[in-house]
């Protein structure tokens, strides 16, 4: 008899799947569509997004940046992390070296204070500038934003064989493994392609 009802429940099973999840992150011609026409932005918004699409931090890091936070030498960006339930904690997440640089003369960093904000637009500015250039490159759905763009980072950098899960794991601020675990085994990517398509 439990042989029969395992049958019988594969089978209206099969008659009746669950509906696939929607998915949460920005696929990979998305983000360079996204890259494409951030140019159209002012500058300072354009970096704003450019922030986020290299790092895949999240908006409110990346409103939170001072001068201090670009480490120029090292080609790396500083962010506090906000849901580590601990304040002063911060991580390193690379990016190109030609690139920051760009950043850093449009942001005029070295005549500002290392602890001032370097942007002169609040966070909603910001939001809207994001959701801006998603709609220039034909992005739509729940994702066409800052947090779409922050899953598509994780994604594509969790399914590299380049990147260990504790390397992700740091970038992206997670307090827990089993969160960037998450990210893992859901695309096949070439063992160069996800950090190409990053940086």
């Amino acid at each position: 008899m439990q042989t029969r009802r395992s049958r019988e429940e594969r089978r209206r099973l099969r008659s009746n799947p669950k509906p696939l999840k929607p998915r949460k992150h920005v696929e990979i011609d998305e983000r360079r569509s996204f890259l494409e026409v951030t140019p159209r932005l002012k500058p300072e918004r354009r970096v704003f997004c450019e922030i986020i699409y290299y790092t895949g931090c999240r908006i409110q890091e990346c409103h939170d940046l001072c001068p201090d936070d670009f480490n120029i030498d090292r080609s790396c960006i500083s962010f506090e992390c906000l849901k580590l339930r601990e304040a002063g904690v911060f991580r390193e997440v690379p990016v190109r070296p030609e690139w920051i640089q760009e950043a850093a003369t449009i942001l005029n960093l070295s005549h500002r204070a290392p602890y001032e904000c370097v942007w002169d637009f609040s966070l909603s500015t910001g939001f809207r500038s994001i959701k801006s250039a998603m709609r220039w490159a034909g992005i739509t759905g729940s994702y066409a934003n800052a947090r779409g763009l922050r899953h598509s980072f994780c994604t594509l950098l969790g399914n590299s064989k380049e990147t260990k899960p504790n390397q992700l794991q740091y970038w992206a601020g997670h307090k827990n493994l089993k969160t960037t675990s998450g990210y893992i085994g859901r695309l096949e990517l070439d063992d160069a392609e996800a950090p190409e398509i990053i940086w």
